[in-house]
């Protein structure tokens, strides 16, 4: 299925044109593409919202899931040197997005990307320069080893943040 990007996730590094084909129907995260859930709520396709606080840890033990998967095969890529990362990388990018939005309770907005960030309550330590730098070097072991670490870290935060709403 064809559909245009919503203007909330138009992002160059993640979007080369206003339209995507997709799959949602696939159970491969992969074949649905960045951010489906958002684009099918979006164009009124779907009313699965992840971000929901009752949906939280279905969709979230999922994404992180298949960080894991994806993490194995970028850390043997780098460990072989290989310099064909950049699909896998952005994948990783775009699966720390949705971490960090659902996990606040928010859908995944791209346009303001940084002023987005500023407005949600749970993250990592100084995300938004370490944001723009993997932002700014996909394709870097850096990136990669700063993306792992968000990661971890705000799956430590959402964790503490369950534990005081307990």
């Amino acid at each position: 299925m064809e559909v245009m990007i919503p203007q909330s996730l138009q992002h160059p590094l993640f979007f080369s044109s206003s339209t995507i084909a997709v799959n949602f129907e696939s159970k491969s995260l992969s074949a649905r593409g960045y951010f489906p859930y958002e684009i099918q709520y979006e164009h009124h396709l779907s009313k699965e919202t992840p971000w929901a606080k009752e949906h939280e840890e279905a969709y979230l033990s999922q994404y992180i899931t298949y960080w894991q998967q994806l993490y194995h095969v970028l850390y043997q890529r780098f460990q072989k040197r290989e310099k064909n990362v950049q699909h896998e990388l952005i994948e990783g990018i775009a699966i720390f997005l949705s971490l960090l939005f659902w996990s606040n309770h928010k859908r995944v907005v791209l346009q303001d990307l940084s002023t987005e960030i500023a407005a949600l309550e749970t993250v990592p330590v100084n995300i938004e320069e370490r944001l723009h730098y993997i932002l700014q070097r996909p394709t870097s072991f850096s990136s990669f080893m700063q993306l792992t670490e968000l990661i971890q870290e705000q799956q430590k935060h959402r964790a503490r943040k369950l534990t005081i709403e307990k």
